[in-house]
């Protein structure tokens, strides 16, 4: 599409990281990532192919801003899939908690982000607690 022409992603042909993955995360800028530093972090614990991308991106801004690090970060984690549907009775719950600290994690580690500027969203499939479940929490 013309519209995504526009735009660098941290998607790769030749790192093939996605390879075998029936979907991916990706993000898009138009600024200039730090192609070297891109980093994919698979969760230990994930039965879904569930990730973290985090990608630094120089601003192309002008003036005594231009040339500033942000770090854009993205995942997906895992879906809340009942047993009705072949998933757990907590609906991976633990594993979304698990896998948010590990998340937060690796943005606190300066090898990997090398300042505070971070954005990080993503699809959380944060469950809040209803009356007879607990959930992930607020």
């Amino acid at each position: 599409a013309a519209w995504y022409k526009q735009y660098e992603s941290t998607i790769l042909p030749n790192h093939g990281f996605f390879q075998g993955l029936t979907y991916f995360n990706v993000i898009l800028t138009k600024h200039e990532f730090v192609r070297d530093a891109i980093q994919f972090k698979p969760f230990g614990n994930t039965q879904m192919g569930r990730h973290l991308i985090v990608a630094p991106i120089k601003l192309k801004h002008k003036g005594a801003r231009s040339g500033t690090i942000v770090h854009a970060a993205t995942t997906h984690l895992e879906s809340p899939v009942g047993t009705y549907a072949g998933g757990k009775k907590d609906k991976f719950s633990a594993e979304r908690k698990q896998q948010l600290q590990q998340a937060l994690s690796v943005l606190d580690d300066r090898n990997v982000c090398s300042n505070n500027n971070i954005v990080f969203g993503g699809d959380f499939n944060w469950c809040k607690p209803t009356k007879n479940v607990q959930n992930d929490g607020d």
